[in-house]
C-alpha cells in the first residue's frame, strides 16, 4: 500500500497538491486556453450596445431672437409663466414632445432593419414592438452632477443611433414649430376677430348717434356750445359723458365711413412677419448630434477574467482528481 499518497491520508500535504499541480501545468494551461476561447466566443455573440448621450441646451440663436421679439409684440407671453424665458419654455415643450415617443416609434417604423424585422406583424402588433424601443429612449434633466438637459439613447451602433436621433429631433422640432405658429396664428385671428367685432358694435353705436342727430338737425359739433351753456353750473362735464350725437352727423358718418373701409392693415403685416419667420430656419433648441458622446454598456473584461478564473479552478480540479484516481488504482495494484 503507498502510504506517500496524499490522497490515503486524512490530512492534506499541501505541498504534495502543489507538486501534482506543477508537474500537470501544461493541462491546467491547455483546459484554461479552451475556457478563455470560450469567453471570447460568448463575448463576440454578446450583442454590444453603446449609451450615447446628446447635451440640449435652450437656444440663442440670431433668428430665434427676432421670434422671440415678435412674440412680445403680439402678446404671445401672456399665454405662458412670465418668469420662464421663451427659449426655456420651447426646450421644456420639446422634451415633452420627445418623450411621448411618437415621433421615435414614427422613425423606427420607417428604418429599414427594424421595418424588415416587423413587416410581418399587424398593425396593433407593429405598433407594440415599436413602443417597446421608447425605453431605450431617456432624458435626463439637470441636477448635482450636471447643468444641462440630455438624451440618453442606447443602440447597438452608435452611427445608426446618431442618425436615428438627429431624424427624432428634427421630426419633433418640425411639429413644435407648427404648434407655435398655429397658436400665434389663432391669436392674431382672435386679435383681428376682436377687433372687428369691437367695429361692428361701434357702427351700430354711431348709427343710432347719427340718426339722432339728423333728426335733431345737428349736422356740426355741439359739444363745446354745450359745455359753455353749462359754464355756470358747479361742476364740469366731461364731453365723454354727453350725447355723442351732439357732434354732428357730418363728422359721425364720416367715422362710420372710415370704420367700414378700414382694410386692418396691422395685421397684414403681421401675418407677412409671421410668414417671413416661416422661411428662417430657425435653432429651436441648442444642440449638435455630432458631439454626441457614445459609450460601450458591453463588459467585456469581466467576462474574460470569470473564463480564466473557471478554466484554472477546473482544470486544477481535473488535476487533483485524476492523480487522486491514477494514485488509487496503482494503490490497489500493489496491494495484490
Amino acid at each position: 500500500m503507498n502510504k506517500n499518497s496524499p490522497y490515503n491520508n486524512h490530512e492534506i500535504d499541501l505541498i504534495e497538491i502543489l507538486r501534482f499541480i506543477w508537474a500537470d501545468k501544461l493541462k491546467i494551461i491547455f483546459i484554461t486556453v479552451i475556457f478563455f476561447l470560450v469567453g471570447i466566443g460568448y463575448n463576440y455573440k454578446t450583442p454590444n450596445l453603446f449609451s450615447n448621450t446628446l447635451i440640449i441646451k435652450p437656444s440663442i440663436d440670431n433668428d430665434f431672437l427676432k421670434f422671440i421679439y415678435f412674440s412680445r409684440e403680439i402678446n404671445y407671453l401672456h399665454q405662458s409663466n412670465q418668469n420662464i424665458q421663451l427659449n426655456e419654455l420651447i426646450l421644456q415643450r420639446f422634451l415633452n414632445e420627445l418623450t411621448d415617443y411618437k415621433e421615435l416609434v414614427l422613425v423606427l417604423k420607417n428604418y429599414k432593419n427594424i421595418k424588415e424585422s416587423v413587416s410581418k406583424l399587424n398593425e396593433k402588433e407593429k405598433n407594440q414592438e415599436l413602443f417597446k424601443y421608447s425605453k431605450l429612449l431617456v432624458v435626463n434633466y439637470p441636477d448635482a452632477k450636471s447643468d444641462y438637459y440630455s438624451i440618453n439613447f442606447k443602440w447597438n451602433n452608435p452611427n445608426e443611433a446618431r442618425d436615428i436621433l438627429q431624424k427624432t429631433i428634427n421630426l419633433t422640432l418640425n411639429n413644435i414649430e407648427k404648434s407655435f405658429y398655429e397658436e400665434i396664428e389663432t391669436i392674431i385671428n382672435l386679435q383681428k376677430r376682436k377687433k372687428k367685432n369691437d367695429d361692428l358694435e361701434r357702427l351700430i353705436y354711431l348709427t343710432e348717434q347719427t340718426l339722432i342727430a339728423k333728426e335733431l338737425d345737428l349736422p356740426d359739433n355741439q359739444v363745446d356750445n354745450f359745455n359753455l351753456s353749462q359754464s355756470n353750473v358747479s361742476f364740469s362735464i366731461n364731453a365723454n359723458d354727453v350725447g355723442y350725437y351732439l357732434r354732428g352727423y357730418r363728422a359721425i358718418d364720416k367715422e362710420i365711413d372710415l370704420i367700414r373701409n378700414r382694410k386692418y392693415e396691422k395685421f397684414s403685416k403681421i401675418e407677412k412677419r409671421i410668414n417671413h419667420l416661416k422661411e428662417i430656419k430657425i435653432n429651436w433648441i441648442d444642440h449638435n448630434v455630432y458631439l454626441m458622446e457614445t459609450k460601450s454598456l458591453k463588459k467585456s473584461q469581466p467576462v474574460l477574467i470569470i473564463s480564466v478564473l473557471l478554466g484554472l479552478i477546473f482544470g486544477i480540479f481535473y488535476t487533483l482528481i485524476s492523480n487522486a484516481l491514477s494514485s488509487k488504482i496503482v494503490s490497489k495494484k500493489s496491494t495484490k
